[in-house]
């Protein structure tokens, strides 16, 4: 699995984030982004894959007070 390494921060990446986005989905669509130090999931249907498995669990607004 490949690690993206892009700030978001990044005045650029801020102005333009979909030709990062275009990059990233030449190559692998689920990748580890650095900078926030978690999964990123950037094709739909993996996106979809993603919220529709219970195993990645759920919460409700309730459950966060």
């Amino acid at each position: 699995m490949d690690t993206l390494h892009q700030s978001p921060l990044d005045p650029v990446f801020v102005q333009d984030p979909y030709s990062l986005y275009a990059d990233v989905l030449r190559g692998e669509s689920v990748r580890y982004w650095s900078d926030y130090g978690m999964m990123a999931v950037f094709d739909h249907a993996n996106v979809q894959r993603c919220l529709r498995d219970r195993r990645l669990g759920r919460a409700t607004p309730a459950d966060q007070i």
